[in-house]
């Protein structure tokens, strides 16, 4: 049972074929922040979450009550990523990506600055800095697991228990996990929820 307040009751279509059951949902930027440029929201608009980092303050309050929901049924979620500020989604979009193919398989691209970037091997993907991403405005929170102290990708528990609860505080996946030909998708990031009202 939910700690605090009673998460939100929304219809959410779930997805079919290898991908049922997965809760997904595009970028849902808060009506209150549409007059800021990405990245750049006011610390006003920004609140702690327990597992350290900051929300938009409406996703925040939606996921510290995930966050104590899931501790009651014994998964102990960390914060990995939360609200990314411009230079640092620059950063991380350089730390990834090259203007040279390395070969990675199977290969990610990103247009920035009129160019095509490449993923590196070894990277996950990351937003391109001209588009952005759902963590600079806020609303998404990239998710590991506590076991014992040490943070652990999420366990199969763990993905199974968000999948069923997440979507009742408003948190999705950003995508699915295979594509409509049944091929595993290259974007699919198990860690990343992202709240829309």
């Amino acid at each position: 049972m939910a700690t605090g307040k009673q998460p939100l009751r929304r219809k959410l279509r779930l997805a079919v074929g290898k991908n049922k059951g997965i809760p997904a949902r595009g970028l849902v930027i808060p009506k209150e922040l549409e007059k800021y440029p990405r990245g750049e929201i006011p610390e006003e608009y920004l609140k702690k979450v327990k597992t350290g980092g900051k929300l938009y303050h409406h996703a925040a309050d939606a996921f510290n009550n995930l966050y104590d929901h899931a501790i009651s049924e014994g998964i102990k979620l960390r914060n990995i990523g939360d609200y990314r500020p411009k230079a640092q989604v620059e950063a991380l979009f350089l730390q990834r990506y090259s203007l040279k193919d390395q070969g990675r398989k199977p290969q990610i691209t990103r247009k920035y600055q009129g160019k095509t970037w490449y993923l590196k091997p070894g990277m996950a993907p990351s937003a391109s800095p001209d588009t952005g991403s759902p963590h600079d405005v806020g609303v998404a929170i990239d998710l590991g697991e506590d076991k014992k102290g040490q943070l652990v990708p999420l366990t199969e528990k763990a993905r199974l228990w968000l999948c069923t609860n997440a979507p009742a505080y408003g948190f999705t996946l950003q995508s699915l996990p295979y594509l409509d030909n049944g091929q595993a998708n290259p974007e699919h990031e198990w860690w990343h929820w992202q709240w829309a009202k």
